[in-house]
């Protein structure tokens, strides 16, 4: 066995003929890209050629460039399925290959393997029959060897150390850059998130309808999450549902609620995130569905809608951002929702209490029991005809039914009395 130290080199005394079992032919095979990578940015640190071998398979994958002669006899090629670090071979004839591991992983076993002449260039009789099985002419061959470098065994060690060594420092500063543009996006999307709950808190007043509240999430949501389809479903005060959509297809009402139909039974104290739903069995009802994130819309309790985002344009899959960001929406639109409920109940019985309070001071004088009314429907018509409308008309309504609050004070006989008042009673 022989590792990257020029102590330990081994010295080859004859070749034998490349082949044996191993398929020299070039394959193809995506997965070994990077391993290719590497092995041409070594070729091209270095000014040597050089072949990539995948170890465990004995599979020849690529070459450093189209000139590259693959001699490798038995003896070197044996090696690479036990190399594990830089290796150098050298043989009685003044030639040295070296082995250099790239990748690996339980399948596979990807090896760079070279040689270079280490005292003088020679045309040996394996070298001809390695160009004649690659056709290459006389003067292909002629051509290639003058163009061949001579390294001793020390600088071809020091050299391919300096290439591995240079090659993984870009590879760990590659890595680093990585991560912090992933973090820069990570930062970028938090501040998004955090400008996009910041805005939405402004707007949870009393006075802002849920359409208005969920247009705004809804436009907002689209414009940091770019999917196929962002939708908001919720009901309104009135028993009413009020669907939201911004979708390049057509998912509608009835399909958001078959979706949500399929997770009946589901713990909804967090949002459901689905990637590849092609792999599963919802696909066998919603074919053109490839990831989601659903989220119910509720104040904790109560539930009034749902928030679906499904088809991300750009990313493969929807990650932690954007089902806690589509969450904290959901919550701040439920409890809007649910504040406008409470408010509406406040109102429903605060109107109450005042009718039956005038009732009961309008029963006070039957001359005018029914008077209060009458007088409030009767103005809250005439302001609608004027063209108000909303708060205004329900102002109005209970400014008419308190218009004669001022009878609680006044006595009964007074209030009944047939004929015209003294001056001491008016």
């Amino acid at each position: 066995m022989v590792l990257g130290t020029i102590d330990s080199l081994k010295k080859l005394s004859n070749f034998s003929k490349c082949g044996g079992e191993w398929d020299l032919e070039l394959h193809q095979d995506a997965r070994n890209d990077l391993a290719i990578s590497r092995m041409k940015r070594i070729s091209e640190l270095t000014g040597l050629s050089m072949h990539c071998f995948d170890g465990n398979q004995q599979v020849l994958y690529d070459k450093s460039n189209a000139r590259s002669l693959a001699y490798f006899p038995a003896d070197v090629l044996s090696e690479i399925a036990t190399v594990d670090g830089l290796t150098l071979i050298e043989n009685a004839n003044g030639i040295t290959h070296y082995l250099i591991p790239l990748l690996q992983d339980a399948q596979q076993r990807f090896i760079a393997v070279g040689f270079v002449f280490s005292r003088e260039k020679r045309k040996l009789t394996e070298m001809v029959l390695s160009a004649v099985k690659q056709e290459w002419s006389s003067e292909d061959l002629d051509f290639w060897l003058e163009n061949q470098r001579v390294l001793d065994v020390k600088s071809l060690h020091a050299l391919l150390s300096l290439a591995v060594l240079h090659l993984d420092e870009e590879q760990q500063l590659t890595q680093l850059n990585d991560e912090v543009d992933n973090l820069s996006e990570c930062l970028d999307e938090t501040f998004e998130e955090i400008s996009l709950l910041h805005e939405v808190a402004q707007h949870l007043k009393i006075s802002e309808s849920p359409e208005q509240l969920g247009q705004l999430c809804l436009d907002r949501i689209s414009t940091l999450i770019e999917a196929e389809t962002n939708i908001i479903w919720f009901e309104a005060q009135d028993n009413t549902s009020r669907f939201l959509s911004h979708s390049q297809t057509d998912f509608d009402e009835l399909k958001l609620a078959r979706l949500v139909a399929q997770f009946d039974g589901f713990n909804w104290n967090q949002p459901l995130v689905i990637n590849q739903v092609e792999s599963s069995l919802l696909s066998l009802e919603f074919p053109d569905l490839h990831n989601l994130v659903l989220v119910p819309v509720s104040d904790g309790i109560n539930p009034f809608g749902w928030i679906l985002s499904c088809n991300l344009l750009k990313s493969e899959e929807y990650g932690t951002i954007q089902a806690s960001l589509l969450n904290s929406v959901a919550s701040f639109l439920g409890t809007h929702l649910r504040n406008i409920d409470l408010y509406a109940q406040q109102e429903e019985l605060m109107l109450s209490f005042v009718k039956s309070f005038i009732s009961t001071l309008d029963a006070k004088d039957p001359y005018t029991r029914g008077h209060s009314e009458r007088v409030a429907l009767i103005a809250q018509k005439l302001a609608k005809q004027l063209g108000y409308s909303g708060e205004f008309l329900q102002d109005i309504y209970l400014s008419g039914l308190l218009h004669d609050i001022g009878k609680i004070g006044v006595d009964d006989g007074i209030l009944r009395k047939e004929g015209r008042l003294t001056d001491e009673e008016f």
